[in-house]
């Protein structure tokens, strides 16, 4: 919600049942007793990240918002250059951080 995109909850709701339902992630407690749930990659999701990082790729090369900003503002700074130089280590650290 605090997103360049400003994000309702009810678009954000549907969108993760989406990706469960898809079997890209599952949703898991944050803590005991908590009515909050965090998502994570499932195998099949994992095996998405090299598409969603290329895209992230091409994004940032081609496209920007009204303002001229990049698409991935709010990223961390070295995000594109990780995807360039180091992939496999970017998707290893991504999945090790998960929730």
């Amino acid at each position: 919600m605090k997103s360049y995109e400003k994000i309702s909850t009810n678009i954000l709701t549907d969108r993760l049942e989406r990706l469960t339902a898809a079997g890209l992630v599952i949703k898991v407690p944050t803590r005991v007793n908590s009515t909050r749930n965090a998502y994570e990659l499932t195998a099949k999701g994992q095996d998405m990240l090299p598409v969603l990082l290329e895209m992230i790729a091409w994004s940032a090369q081609y496209d920007s918002y009204p303002d001229g900003t990049a698409l991935i503002a709010g990223a961390p700074a070295d995000l594109l250059e990780r995807i360039r130089s180091d992939r496999p280590a970017l998707i290893e650290d991504l999945l090790a951080h998960q929730t």
